[in-house]
């Protein structure tokens, strides 16, 4: 999960994700930040970034590996949400160099493949977009 977190602080620093969301944020306003792994069923206006596979290669050295990452946005607003989810995808696609450092210990390559996927609304009403990308780094 160290690695997640410091995807989304570099997110959060670059403006194209709000910060991980911390006990200390109680109101709704708050919470509508980046939630880790889970995407909870309130606020209405929330972000998730979670890691759900891993790759390793197979000969080479097996401290560089490729997590498979999804970030899901939540929004009452449509066009707000496509807003949010295409400006990360842009930010992502446009990275200056292939290998960037997030951190002053972390390097990572973006292999952005595919565009925002729209995933209709939830119960509540919420527009619900996932953009899925693989970033190569140092597994530990």
């Amino acid at each position: 999960m160290d690695f997640v977190r410091k995807l989304i602080a570099f997110l959060a620093d670059n403006g194209v994700l709000p910060p991980e969301v911390t006990s200390s944020d109680k109101t709704e306003v708050e919470r509508q930040k980046t939630y880790l792994q889970t995407l909870p069923d309130s606020p209405a206006k929330a972000y998730c970034v979670r890691w759900y596979d891993t790759n390793v290669s197979s000969v080479v050295n097996k401290q560089v590996g490729i997590y498979r990452i999804q970030v899901m946005m939540r929004n009452p607003k449509h066009g707000e949400v496509l807003r949010e989810i295409e400006a990360l995808w842009k930010f992502l696609l446009q990275r200056p160099e292939p290998i960037e450092d997030i951190t002053d210990d972390c390097w990572v390559i973006f292999d952005i493949q595919s565009g925002p996927i729209p995933l209709g609304q939830d119960d509540k009403g919420n527009y619900l977009y996932s953009l899925n990308f693989p970033v190569k780094t140092q597994l530990f």
